[in-house]
């Protein structure tokens, strides 16, 4: 009797398994891209797909069916469709439960007046006739929500950034009449009076007041513009002097319609101390050391020390910095640097001294320097050399990117030129020139596409005179994956890499992030560094990624089509993509 009950039992615990609900899976039917995504967005049922572990009760299931209509008209309506025709239908499966939604989005809901004006002393104002002349807002097109409040809340930002701080709408309306399918829009703003910047006093005793005023980029009497108070703190949390910096703006306190600014700081540590560790393919283990003293005085001067360890280059380097004209990004550098550094198939130690201007200019940031660099140098002949170097050069790089770490779109550029005269201590008369490229944009959703690309010459009256650091080199991580770390260039007759006159490398990849920060990348990548006329070493492969809070971590599994003696290599880097 007893083991008849435990077999009944056992029967109704494997029959209430089989028919479990696993799960719900929304299928939606007659609209698609932004419209499909926003129905999916608003469909609470939606919700339930892939609720596995904690499937939802049939009661919750049909609750949420029944409401699934009213959510998709409240999801078309944004786009102007106020009269769809849905057809509901929700079935058993053997996984759960399957929702099907056939959507017609029935006739569109078109815009037929238009009235946007701009009362007030403000009208005329430049930013406000741009923010005029942007509204897309047009009669006889469909009605979309989404271009009404960009046009309401540009033309409101527009006026306020103007310094019309007492702006407000006389009249605000989206009038929409579903039965006739028509809108009427009504956007009437009125400015009120202008303010203007009164004295700004930035409360610190750690700097001379005359140091600190010259990071506000504006004076008394200019228009109130909360995008310079922006700028002003951020420039001055970047700048490391201070760790909290807290506007205070009262418009009741104007006088004349000139608004008092008051900064509150809380000053930073005097010194800063630094470790970081890392690994990648091209360099192995990395250790990095670093102290800054952010102000050595009253005047905002700093000194900066680091050292850094990895198993092809221990270096270390010391600047003086001297903050000069616009004192948030201009400075004069005094460096010096000591390393020892595996280039190519060379063993080589620097010592380079110099002075550099650092500071904005057209929209780049431009360096001048003045170099003196000394590098002894063996390619594995038992043969030391010793090149003496004098030189001047510019460096002008320039970033622009939606998002700092992971941008999908954006691009960064870089032009570095020095050379030196055989004549003033250089040991020949040359010309280094190198250029660098990198750019993001977006494919889809989740889709990216990267590319990069380097070119570069050395023209020197004696090549060999040069040192390794001034040849080229290619190959690695960043550059022609598939090959090792500055493996592709020129070779002597003992087949030791001794770099090239000319560089030339590029490449192209597509990533996709599979699942939350977790992705996959393919790639293709050709480069070579030459003396006469190159011959690209060709690689390409698959990549795994993943978004961390430091930057992206990329592994990548590369062929090269040119090396004879390697099938395949690994690549593990980490960092921004430009």
């Amino acid at each position: 009797m007893f083991l008849r009950r435990l077999l009944f039992i056992a029967c109704v615990c494997v029959a209430s398994r089989a028919g479990a609900i696993t799960g719900v899976e929304v299928e939606i039917f007659g609209v698609e891209d932004e419209l499909a995504e926003n129905v999916r967005a608003f469909l609470s049922i939606a919700e339930e797909e892939g609720a596995e572990e904690k499937a939802p009760s049939p009661r919750k299931v049909q609750r949420l069916h029944l409401q699934a209509p009213d959510e998709i008209r409240q999801a078309l309506r944004p786009f102007g469709y106020y009269s769809p025709r849905i057809r509901a239908a929700l079935n058993r499966t053997e996984a759960g439960w399957l929702a099907r939604y056939h959507i017609a989005r029935g006739p569109p809901t078109i815009v037929r007046t238009v009235h946007i004006r701009v009362e007030g002393p403000g009208r005329g104002e430049p930013a406000i006739q741009q923010a005029l002349a942007s509204v897309e807002l047009k009669e006889g097109t469909r009605l979309e929500h989404s271009l009404y409040e960009e046009a309401k809340n540009a033309l409101y930002d527009a006026a306020y950034d103007a310094g019309y701080l007492d702006v407000r709408y006389q009249r605000r309306e989206l009038l929409v009449l579903p039965e006739q399918q028509r809108a009427e829009i009504y956007l009437v703003l009125r400015t009120g009076r202008q303010y203007y910047f009164g004295e700004v006093d930035v409360q610190q005793d750690i700097l001379k007041p005359e140091f600190v005023q010259r990071f506000v980029a504006f004076k008394p009497g200019d228009p109130f513009n909360t995008e310079q108070l922006l700028d002003l703190q951020l420039s001055l949390t970047d700048s490391g002097y201070f760790d909290q910096v807290e506007l205070r703006v009262d418009k009741d306190l104007a006088t004349n319609q000139h608004v008092p600014v008051t900064v509150v700081t809380e000053p930073s540590r005097p010194q800063r101390y630094s470790v970081g560790l890392g690994y990648g393919t091209d360099t192995g283990p990395r250790l990095s050391l670093g102290v800054e003293l952010r102000r050595i005085n009253r005047r905002g001067h700093r000194f900066r020390a680091d050292v850094q360890v990895s198993t092809i280059k221990n270096s270390f380097s010391a600047q003086y910095l001297i903050p000069f004209k616009n004192v948030a990004t201009d400075s004069i550098a005094f460096a010096g640097t000591l390393q020892e550094e595996e280039i190519g198939d060379a063993d080589t130690e620097q010592l380079i001294f110099g002075v550099s201007r650092n500071e904005l200019w057209r929209g780049f940031q431009r360096r001048l320097y003045f170099n003196y660099h000394r590098e002894n140098f063996d390619f594995g002949a038992g043969v030391d050399r010793r090149a003496d170097l004098l030189y001047p050069g510019i460096t002008l790089t320039r970033k622009r990117a939606d998002q700092p770490l992971f941008p999908r779109r954006g691009y960064s550029g870089s032009l570095d030129v020095h050379g030196g005269d055989e004549s003033l201590l250089s040991e020949t008369t040359y010309v280094h020139t190198l250029a660098q490229f990198r750019a993001v944009l977006p494919l889809a959703r989740r889709a990216r596409l990267l590319v990069h690309s380097e070119a570069g010459a050395a023209m020197a009256d004696e090549f060999l005179a040069l040192p390794p650091s001034q040849r080229f080199f290619t190959g690695g991580d960043r550059t022609v994956r598939g090959y090792d770390y500055q493996d592709i260039g020129p070779q002597n007759a003992a087949g030791a890499t001794v770099g090239g006159r000319y560089l030339l490398a590029a490449g192209i990849e597509a990533d996709y992030l599979l699942y939350g920060d977790f992705g996959a990348a393919v790639f293709f990548d050709a480069g070579d560094a030459f003396n006469d006329t190159p011959k690209p070493q060709k690689g390409a492969g698959i990549g795994l990624r993943y978004r961390s809070p430091v930057g992206m971590i990329r592994l990548d599994f590369a062929h090269p089509f040119d090396d004879p003696d390697d099938s395949f290599r690994f690549h593990l880097s980490i960092g921004p993509d430009l």
